[in-house]
């Protein structure tokens, strides 16, 4: 009775977290059909706010609203906070591939390993204010 309890078990959470060999694990959600791989890596820091353009090729998968980002080297989590994020996910998850958008990632924690992102308006500059 134990080893069927465990045979079970040890299923249940295969299926939970999805084939480790496919591209796309049934945990990160639906899968982008823009998405390509083999691009060239972007880095942005993980501690400070910075200003990225977001591209639908990028886009690995969703969850909900959650954006699952490739920037080549490491796969971020993106929460879209303002409108125009929120238009980038409606625009990629309607199939439109040639999307774009520039937004500002502030990181959820700070520190030099966060991979946790919110999304929101750029900031105007300063010296372009009148």
């Amino acid at each position: 009775m134990r080893s069927l309890i465990w045979i079970v078990a040890i299923f249940l959470a295969g299926q939970a977290w999805g084939n480790p060999f496919s591209t796309h694990s049934q945990a990160f959600g639906k899968p982008c059909p823009c998405y390509q791989q083999g691009l060239s890596s972007k880095s942005i820091p993980h501690e400070r706010p910075s200003t990225i353009t977001l591209e639908a090729r990028r886009v690995k998968s969703f969850r909900g609203e959650l954006i699952f980002y490739d920037l080549g080297k490491e796969t971020i989590t993106i929460k879209p906070r303002c409108a125009a994020a929120k238009r980038f996910v409606a625009d990629v998850s309607w199939g439109r591939c040639s999307a774009k958008q520039t937004v500002t990632l502030k990181p959820i924690e700070v520190g030099p390993f966060n991979t946790d992102f919110v999304a929101v308006r750029v900031e105007p500059s300063l010296k372009h204010r009148r």
